[in-house]
């Protein structure tokens, strides 16, 4: 069956459920654009990094998901990565037995399963093509709003959005907002390059792609360039419209490279007063309102021609080698540039080399896209290192913090390894690493394969989608964004709406059996039960450390406590709470028992050592003290108090 023929509409026997209830085609839909709605929210603050952000969207997406899932057929291309990524949310789960830190391992399992679910809710929920060709168009939407608003606030007020000289905002992170802008880059070249969009959306779809890649560019994050290339490749390789998208891709970033000296200017005049000016925020504010008008021009222009000038076929096959060949030699032109400013490519390799495993930032005076130097270096060692000690289970979800304070080189403060690949390896063994790299290896097959002999209009969206997904897999092999639900869940959602395009309107046999149809909806019932309960705790523990009266700090503290027991926050404050009402006996016992169960958390032994010190206990201080300057060797306060 060719492209046409898979567009027509199937006999009625077929499909008359979809024909005969259009609206139950939106119902379906409703779930998942609340979920698109959410993350947009979440990604305008800060990506919904802390478990108050994240739970309540797990609760909904999991409980969604128990009532919908019994009996629903899952389409074939979908199957296989959804075994995985669900046996990956699980095993991060069950490290909570084995894990250095339970209580954070406790809450990054519940935070996988809401990954999972947001990849599984699309893939379950949308019962028909047309219903994921919407989520798909409003996702990009989605994409394109948040580039829209992040240039209505860089014109309001661009003061609040930087950091040291380098975009911060939305993310709150520099390299998590670098990347979520290449994210919305290229479904937006892709919805630009398309003939069969209309014209009017095409232009500001091109200014938007500019302004994203300029906003990633304001960043100054080396990890993008991994993460923009690798979803380039994607959406040529995929296809359809291959040059076109070259070629809008390359109009897009022309006008960032033209004016990429004024975009440099709050980085450069940081780095040399060690102050934000606000000149240099001014001067590149109305670079960016270039850039974005350039593009605008270059997309009318482009829609006009493809809109009222007719070729034909002929004529359109020579334009398209033209169109190749010119692109050849643009890269080839590039690629000589490149080489004559890189000199000797083995010396530039060894020098790249030490310059990585020094572990030092050469990124004063110029711009950071070309230096390699910081602690990836390091922190990739300490991962290493605690995946040889537990090379098949390893030290537990989210407890690489407990190894790394113990033999970091350096004195930053972090708690995970900067690396998608490292920080499962070190924290979920091989094992976990597999089921991760299995769910990667079964999508990348599933969309290929699908892509082969699906239609024009569910491959551009396929396309489109599955690079969203692949800069953020791609810059993930540098940095730590998994754990920010706002951009790992959208990176997810896109690629299960892609799956469920690729899918078609085949979902397979009916699931037979009680237990088959009814485990699914009780597994996702617990496991909201479980997200539910870490909100409430941590409500608690705010409400506590906001208390004035000891006793109701007290109270609120155990409550946390009872709801999630594995948290450290509550302990703490219940031990802060019983000393302060002069019961400091209670208090050790409490820290004791947490020490106990967290062997390898320093902050309770420094704790330990604090209580001491003020029941006037110096000795022993000094032994608790010593204890954590032990875990944490590097640490200046320690050092002083041992």
């Amino acid at each position: 069956m060719d492209a046409r023929t898979s567009e027509t509409v199937p006999p009625p026997t077929a499909a008359a459920p979809q024909l005969d209830a259009p609206t139950t085609r939106w119902r379906d839909a409703v779930p998942v654009v609340i979920v698109l709605l959410s993350i947009g929210l979440a990604d305008a603050h800060y990506g919904a990094f802390t478990i108050d952000r994240w739970a309540p969207l797990a609760v909904f997406v999991l409980l969604v998901l128990a009532m919908v899932a019994p009996g629903r057929r899952i389409a074939l291309p979908a199957r296989v990565p959804l075994i995985a990524i669900g046996a990956f949310a699980g095993w991060s789960l069950l490290s909570v037995a084995w894990a250095q830190m339970p209580g954070v391992a406790f809450e990054g399992g519940a935070r996988n399963a809401l990954l999972a679910g947001l990849f599984a809710l699309p893939i379950v929920t949308l019962r028909e093509r047309r219903t994921a060709q919407l989520a798909a168009d409003l996702l990009v939407t989605l994409l394109g709003l948040i580039v829209g608003g992040m240039l209505i606030a860089y014109l309001v007020d661009p003061g609040s959005l930087f950091l040291a000289g380098r975009l911060e905002a939305p993310i709150a992170y520099r390299n998590g907002t670098a990347v979520l802008f290449a994210m919305a880059f290229w479904p937006l070249v892709c919805v630009a390059a398309s003939r069969r969009v209309a014209a009017p959306l095409r232009p500001p779809a091109l200014a938007l792609a500019a302004l994203a890649a300029g906003f990633a560019f304001l960043t100054q994050s080396r990890g993008v360039l991994i993460g923009t290339v690798a979803g380039g490749t994607v959406v040529l390789a995929l296809g359809p419209e291959r040059f076109r998208r070259a070629w809008v891709a390359l109009i897009a970033v022309a006008p960032v490279v033209l004016v990429s000296h004024r975009l440099l200017q709050p980085y450069d005049t940081f780095s040399v007063a060690f102050k934000t000016v606000p000149s240099a925020l001014t001067d590149a504010r109305g670079a960016l309102v270039l850039v974005g008008g350039i593009a605008l021009a270059c997309g009318v222009v482009i829609a006009l021609v493809d809109h009222q000038v007719g070729v034909d076929d002929r004529r359109r096959g020579s334009a398209r080698k033209l169109a190749a060949g010119l692109l050849v030699l643009a890269c080839l032109g590039g690629a000589a540039v490149a080489g004559h400013k890189i000199g000797d490519p083995v010396q530039f390799v060894r020098d790249k080399s030490d310059e990585f495993t020094t572990s030092q930032s050469t990124d004063n005076g110029s711009t950071r896209l070309g230096s390699v130097g910081g602690q990836r270096y390091d922190l990739w060692r300490v991962a290493v290192r605690e995946w040889r000690d537990r090379p098949l289970a390893g030290v537990g979800e989210s407890s690489y913090a407990a190894g790394y304070y113990r033999y970091r080189h350096n004195d930053r403060n972090v708690v995970a390894a900067h690396s998608l690949p490292f920080g499962t390896l070190a924290e979920l063994g091989l094992v976990g690493l597999l089921l991760l790299l299995a769910f990667v290896g079964s999508s990348v097959v599933a969309l290929a394969r699908a892509t082969r002999g699906a239609p024009p209009a569910d491959r551009r969206r396929i396309a489109l989608l599955a690079a969203c997904a692949t800069v953020f897999f791609g810059q993930s092999i540098v940095d730590w964004f998994w754990t920010i639900p706002g951009l790992s869940g959208l990176a997810l959602l896109a690629l299960g709406i892609a799956l469920t395009l690729a899918g078609g309107d085949d979902r397979g046999a009916a699931v037979q059996g009680r237990i088959r149809r009814t485990a699914p909806a009780v597994v996702c019932a617990v496991l909201a039960l479980v997200a539910a309960s870490q909100f409430l705790a941590e409500r608690e523990v705010v409400r506590a450390r906001a208390a004035t009266n000891q006793q109701d700090r007290l109270d609120r503290a155990r409550a946390a406590a009872r709801l999630n027991p594995l948290a450290r926050p509550p302990r703490y404050i219940e031990a802060g709470a019983l000393e302060a009402l002069g019961r400091p006996d209670a208090a050790r016992t409490i820290l004791l028992a947490q020490l106990d169960r967290e062997p390898k958390a320093f902050v309770t032994a420094a704790l330990l050592g604090d209580l001491e010190t003020r029941q006037g206990n110096l000795v022993a201080a000094q032994g608790w003290y010593r204890r954590a300057l032990k875990l944490n060797p590097l640490d200046v306060g320690l050092q002083k108090l041992a």
